[in-house]
């Protein structure tokens, strides 16, 4: 089921397009990554799918309603459907931590019996109940978003906006934010839409990836598709490599493109699922007598999924059955190039 269809979506500043013809759907429970570089476009999208931002034309229809054609007062209750989390937290430090995740619920009503049942409620999901009675200053980043993330859910929304959510925290305080967002995705079975520039969080977290460059949608798929093809456009090439194992530099720059008698093959392979879990460089040596040897890379999970990404140089020449078996066994294999065989 449908839970937001974005269809012909068009937005200009100063006669400027910024969003340029996006159209996308996303489905109950599902968790998609929206990325792209600076000046993409994302938080444009991000303003127009909270009615925050009226586009020119097209359509965003939430849970059936098009908010683009709402009138303010109904743009209000529509907005309730929706759960912001912000990058800097947005607490008002004057209140205490039951007190910031009570106000939405303040303002759509809600009588205080009530309200006081839902942040308990709210502060137990998120772990943060023993500090209901703290001020933001009292918390660490992570508690900060933690409580962030309960205000959003007050309302019970139909689609939370995460808007560069680990953007502002440590290493360790992002893996704890994706994992219980990953949590209350699963639980609850919450629409989540992750709006960020960091490819690393978008490979950990999103089922899904849509990737915006100067205002277009040029990606709508799943992080494997990126990783297990062999030409990807510049700039999502480019977002992929902030997180792809890559040749170190002096290897870097002794590589060339036509094979040589005294030079090895450097190679990009990916595994994923059950590939990722075979013991691959062990046949691969043993069938063909090579050595391989792991330059960069390893296995990890993307999106939930075991995946392998290195980069292998082999000391022998690429034969035909040499590629023929790569191509069997990985999901991906290119030729980098080839270096020096004393390197």
């Amino acid at each position: 089921m449908s839970v937001l269809n974005v269809v012909g979506l068009r937005h200009s500043f100063a006669g400027a397009p910024v969003l340029k013809d996006i159209s996308f759907q996303v489905q109950k429970g599902e968790i998609v990554g929206l990325i792209g570089p600076s000046g993409a476009g994302k938080s444009t999208l991000l303003r127009a799918l909270c009615g925050l931002e009226k586009p020119d034309s097209g359509e965003i229809i939430l849970q059936n309603q098009d908010i683009t054609s709402l009138s303010e007062r109904n743009l209000r209750k529509a907005r309730q459907g929706i759960g912001l989390v912000f990058q800097h937290f947005n607490l008002l430090e004057t209140r205490t931590v039951t007190q910031n995740v009570a106000l939405p619920l303040k303002i759509a009503g809600w009588p205080a019996q009530k309200r006081q049942a839902r942040v308990a409620e709210l502060l137990a999901l998120v772990g943060l109940s023993e500090h209901h009675a703290k001020y933001p200053a009292q918390l660490s980043g992570g508690q900060k978003q933690r409580v962030g993330i309960a205000r959003a859910l007050a309302n019970d929304p139909s689609l939370l906006l995460c808007d560069e959510a680990t953007s502002a925290l440590d290493p360790q305080s992002t893996t704890t934010v994706l994992d219980l967002l990953s949590d209350i995705n699963r639980t609850l079975g919450l629409t989540i839409i992750l709006i960020t520039h960091e490819m690393e969080v978008i490979r950990r977290f999103a089922q899904r990836v849509l990737v915006l460059e100067q205002g277009a949608l040029v990606h709508d798929g799943g992080m494997l598709d990126l990783l297990t093809r062999a030409h990807n456009p510049p700039a999502i090439q480019a977002l992929l490599n902030e997180t792809r194992p890559t040749l170190p530099s002096p290897l870097q720059q002794s590589l060339t493109p036509q094979p040589q008698a005294d030079r090895h093959a450097v190679i990009r392979v990916v595994l994923v699922e059950s590939a990722a879990q075979t013991a691959f460089l062990s046949e691969l040596s043993e069938r063909f007598s090579i050595k391989a040897v792991l330059i960069a890379g390893g296995a990890s999970l993307c999106a939930g999924v075991p995946t392998v990404d290195m980069i292998l140089a082999l000391n022998r020449a690429l034969t035909d059955d040499i590629v023929e078996y790569l191509a069997e066994k990985a999901q991906l294999m290119e030729v980098l190039g080839y270096v020096p065989a004393h390197r």
